[in-house]
């Protein structure tokens, strides 16, 4: 018992020791913090001007450079003129005072125009800036960042202004056809200048790939075969041509067999490429393979025939003319 009262006397004497101790090194502490701060009052007094020299920047204001004493006593009447009557505050207002007149036509003319950027002070301007930024941005309703893709999402159009298509080697004449193969980047461009021009389509340089000139045959219409093999082209004649792409082959066919027609040069090509669909005199749409290119039956319409086409699958075919009606075949 007695060695045990003994310890505990010595753990308590060591325990007061620290506590002394430790309140010794927070008191240093505290002189310290006060020699570099100041007391408690002084260090909250320091902080807070600090924080109030640096809120929201004050407004500048600048006193008139001069002030014309005879505004006061001069009156303007703003009921005769009917540009001056919306400056009223009330209907009964009749005629108001220069100095009044002034401040309501700066304050009409702000609410149109807005401020000048001249008549900004540095401060209103930055702070004006930062509240427009802020408006534009809570105007828009799309997405704020955007970037650019290859591919278009769904219900996008997305337009980009390239190179021109001929650019290699434009046209010095009128172009009558345009259009693009089925399966590559490649562009015909046909005209009055007798050639059909072929381009490579990269939206930067669009080269020149090839010239296929017909003499004494402006081209009024051209079109690439479904399976991108052959170029049609017809002009204001009864023969037509037919280009191979692969072999590199013009072939002329004279006409249509049986038809006196002076020219052929309005015809589509079926989706199936199967069929070629003329457009003839009296109301007839000639039907021809496009394989042999001979004739294979005529269709005949009440009035004159202005259209014709086919539906995707090439197992129809529709044709309109001049009484109005669209013919199914």
């Amino acid at each position: 018992r007695c060695r045990r009262s003994t310890m505990l006397r010595k753990r308590f004497r060591l325990d007061s020791a620290l506590s002394k101790g430790g309140w010794k090194e927070k008191r240093e502490e505290g002189r310290l913090e006060a020699l570099v701060f100041g007391d408690e009052e002084e260090l909250v007094e320091k902080f807070g001007a600090r924080d109030s020299d640096s809120g929201e920047d004050k407004i500048e204001t600048k006193k008139p450079a001069w002030i014309d004493e005879d505004d006061e006593k001069e009156k303007v009447e703003i009921v005769k003129k009917k540009r001056l009557r919306k400056l009223r505050v009330a209907a009964e207002e009749r005629e108001v005072d220069g100095a009044t007149y002034s401040a309501r036509l700066r304050k009409q003319f702000e609410r149109v125009a807005g401020t000048p950027a001249w008549a900004e002070l540095k401060t209103q301007r930055a702070i004006s800036d930062d509240e427009d930024d802020d408006d534009s941005l809570l105007r828009q309703s799309g997405k704020l960042l955007a970037s650019k893709s290859d591919c278009l999402s769904p219900g996008v159009i997305d337009i980009r202004q390239m190179k021109h298509g001929n650019q290699a080697k434009p046209a010095n004449a009128v172009i009558q056809a345009l259009e693009f193969h089925p399966t590559n980047r490649v562009l015909l461009v046909g005209g009055f200048h007798k050639t059909i021009d072929l381009f490579q389509i990269d939206g930067k340089d669009n080269p020149h790939v090839q010239g296929i000139h017909f003499d004494r045959f402006p081209i009024y219409s051209a079109h690439f075969t479904p399976d991108g093999r052959q170029v049609v082209a017809t002009s204001r004649r009864r023969e037509f041509y037919v280009y191979d792409l692969l072999a590199g082959k013009a072939t002329r066919i004279p006409g249509i067999r049986g038809r006196n027609e002076r020219s052929f040069e309005n015809f589509v090509i079926s989706p199936d490429n199967k069929y070629l669909a003329f457009l003839g005199d009296d109301g007839y749409v000639l039907l021809l393979s496009n394989k042999t290119k001979q004739w294979i039956a005529n269709m005949k319409m009440n009035g004159t025939v202005t259209a014709v086409t086919f539906s995707p699958d090439g197992s129809y075919m529709l044709s309109h003319g001049s009484d109005g009606i669209v013919y199914v075949w």
